[in-house]
């Protein structure tokens, strides 16, 4: 696994981690 790969998984973690997020609120609210 190069360093390319280790980048876009960690951008993949914090979308999700930004989603989840999101989600939450959203949940929270209704």
């Amino acid at each position: 696994m190069d360093s390319q790969e280790l980048k876009r998984l960690k951008e993949l973690e914090e979308e999700n981690r930004k989603l989840k997020h999101m989600y939450a609120e959203l949940a929270l609210e209704s």
